[in-house]
């Protein structure tokens, strides 16, 4: 069997909120609509809930503009190799799959980690099929 060689890019496109950024934004949008609400009348809790959102949404734009973060990940002969690059830096780390003590992965919010040595890799994925199928080499790796 030859050895697995695949790799993913993140974000594959341009995403201005991950899953779980949206998911927590909702959430303080809809409480600060409610405590809105019990304090005043409907068109201030409204203005309030629309301004945090439009707020929120302008300083993550620009913070992602003047940071562009991206990532690449690649497994091949049995090794996961980072890399994180932003604007102002760089930094890549290989770690071997068979070293990796313990993994846990999100399928909803599509993310995950790898513990190996001492240190917790953070994992993000596009798609649920590149999730599983790294899941898939991960698991195959740590049982050989």
């Amino acid at each position: 069997m030859a050895p697995a060689h695949f790799g993913w890019s993140f974000p594959r496109n341009k995403l201005l909120f991950m899953r779980i950024e949206a998911v927590a934004v909702s959430i303080v949008a809809v409480l600060i609509f409610f405590v809105a609400i019990a304090q005043t009348d409907l068109l201030i809790a409204l203005s309030s809930t629309l301004g945090f959102i439009l707020l929120y949404t302008i300083v993550s734009f620009i913070i992602l503009n003047i940071r562009r973060p991206h990532e690449e990940y690649h497994v091949k002969s049995g090794n996961l190799h980072i890399i994180r690059k932003t604007r102002f830096s760089q930094k890549s780390a290989k770690i071997p799959l068979k070293g990796v003590k313990r993994h846990k992965f999100d399928k909803l919010f599509l993310g995950g980690y790898v513990l190996a040595g001492k240190k917790r890799h953070s994992l993000f994925f596009n798609t649920i099929s590149e999730l599983k199928k790294f899941e898939k080499e991960i698991k195959k790796h740590m049982k050989g």
